[in-house]
């Protein structure tokens, strides 16, 4: 045999053997912020020739929200085989991907119900992580509102739910600690002057507070449906604030009943004329509540007395009426000896 070009001597051939391709699979090419540098995964081991097994790293990652970036997958090593990374290519080694926001849920109104105790209290949204999210104005003592703001730490990365980052306020309330009030006395007797029921004072409802309490709504003359209020007047130790209390049953009806006195009874004296005036006063007469008419007399004979309350609308007599009293004043005749002259016995003349 000869060569086409007539000759017989021996020739070199030179040849090459191409890298094997590789396609890559990539894993979701959208990514979820998590604050920690993150790439598309791909699936390793890939098989290649001979049972040989390619091991793919990748590189580019990333950890801030964004589009666009790029990540790059290589050969790391082959095992099995020639183990040579050089024998393989890939095809796609790289690709974009985007990191996209976290949502979070919005926090809520905290359900609790706060009231006043004297001490530090904390209002704390439901929902509310404080590794995501800010949270100011939340603490308070007194009785009262304040608003509550809650806002998230990082708003390059973070969205609330509905995909904004505006700051979410809340009313922080404390209602006022309520006392009940104790009424002492309702039902007075007429006394002549203003009379006004008694709330019990002062109260400790809180550890150190004293809270004192004085009524308004006085009256004097008998009767019933009478209105009297209770307010704070003042507050000692601790916060010392009138506002942090409210009181209930805070008004209650009094009444004022009729002072009941002894009848008067007859005047136990004889009297007999003696040229002067004389006056008839009966057993228990009072001049500060009662009158009396008709009981002065000179000359023997009889007339009628008559003691009646001066009070009529606030007294009573002890047998709950109010009718005059009548006694009959009676001066005797005086009795006078007579002197006789002689009694011896005389002849008709």
């Amino acid at each position: 045999y000869k060569w086409a070009d007539g000759t017989r001597t021996a020739k070199d051939v030179a040849w090459t053997i191409s890298p094997m391709s590789i396609t890559v699979t990539w894993g979701s090419t959208s990514l979820t912020y998590t604050g920690s540098a993150q790439a598309p995964t791909v699936t390793t081991p890939v098989n290649g020739a001979n049972g040989e097994k390619l091991n793919l790293t990748v590189s580019g990652a990333k950890t801030a929200v964004g589009t666009g970036y790029t990540a790059t997958a290589s050969i790391s090593s082959v095992t099995n085989g020639q183990k040579k990374t050089s024998n393989y290519i890939l095809a796609n080694p790289s690709t974009t991907f985007a990191i996209t926001y976290k949502f979070i849920a919005k926090p809520k109104a905290s359900t609790t119900t706060f009231t006043y105790n004297g001490a530090s209290q904390t209002y704390t949204p439901s929902g509310f992580d404080s590794s995501t999210m800010n949270i100011t104005n939340n603490t308070r003592i007194d009785a009262g509102s304040q608003t509550v703001t809650v806002s998230l730490k990082d708003k390059t990365n973070y969205r609330w739910s509905d995909s904004t980052t505006t700051d979410i306020t809340f009313t922080f309330t404390i209602n006022q600690k309520s006392i009940s009030v104790t009424w002492e006395n309702t039902s007075f007797i007429y006394n002549g002057a203003a009379q006004t029921p008694i709330a019990s004072s002062p109260v400790e409802v809180i550890t150190g507070e004293k809270v004192y309490i004085e009524v308004s709504g006085s009256a004097t003359n008998v009767g019933t449906g009478y209105s009297a209020t209770a307010n704070i007047s003042k507050v000692t130790g601790g916060r010392a604030k009138i506002e942090n209390y409210t009181l209930t049953n805070n008004s209650t009806t009094f009444e004022i009943t009729y002072k009941a006195t002894t009848k008067p009874t007859e005047d136990t004296k004889t009297y007999t004329y003696n040229g002067s005036l004389q006056t008839y006063t009966p057993s228990g007469f009072d001049s500060a509540i009662m009158n009396i008419s008709n009981n002065t007399r000179i000359d023997a004979g009889s007339q009628t007395v008559t003691v009646s309350l001066k009070d009529k609308a606030n007294y009573r007599w002890a047998d709950n009426t109010t009718t005059d009293i009548a006694f009959t004043f009676k001066i005797n005749k005086m009795s006078l000896p007579v002197t006789w002259g002689s009694t011896k016995s005389f002849v008709y003349d």
